[in-house]
């Protein structure tokens, strides 16, 4: 009987070891960019559009101005010229994640989500001027 108890402890054993391993495993996958894919050209017109974003984060208020240059409906240029020196990368890297998915809903950047968001809402607001500016036509 004591050699039978033995087997099962060490089946189970092996068991968990393996999904230990396997959750590991899975878990350390590096992790992939944003699943949007780029969007389709929007119906805009070309030229450059300024949009501008303020909260307040961490008690002090922090604000972004995002320039878009648009031409034939695509984004061709995202320059944040002001604000958002709180996190350093997020005047660089969201910039570039919306130019490349051509949207301005892109993934943040871990540890500075709040800031990333202002940039992204300022890219938001520049669209917006582009669209009033398409519709004053």
């Amino acid at each position: 009987m004591e050699r039978k108890a033995i087997q099962v402890k060490t089946v189970s054993t092996a068991l968990w070891t393996f999904i230990i391993i396997l959750t590991v495993a899975v878990c350390m996958k590096p992790a992939k960019g944003p699943t949007t894919s780029p969007l389709p050209p929007y119906n805009l017109p070309d030229g450059r559009f300024t949009g501008s974003a303020a909260e307040e984060l961490m008690g002090k208020q922090v604000a972004a101005t995002v320039v878009l240059t648009l031409k034939k409906g695509r984004i061709i240029t995202v320059e944040v010229i002001e604000g958002v020196s709180l996190i350093a990368g997020v005047d660089s890297l969201i910039p570039a994640r919306i130019l490349q998915y051509q949207t301005p809903h892109v993934e943040t950047v871990t540890g500075a989500t709040a800031s990333a968001d202002i940039v992204m809402k300022a890219a938001r607001n520049a669209l917006l001027e582009a669209r009033k500016k398409r519709e004053s036509k």
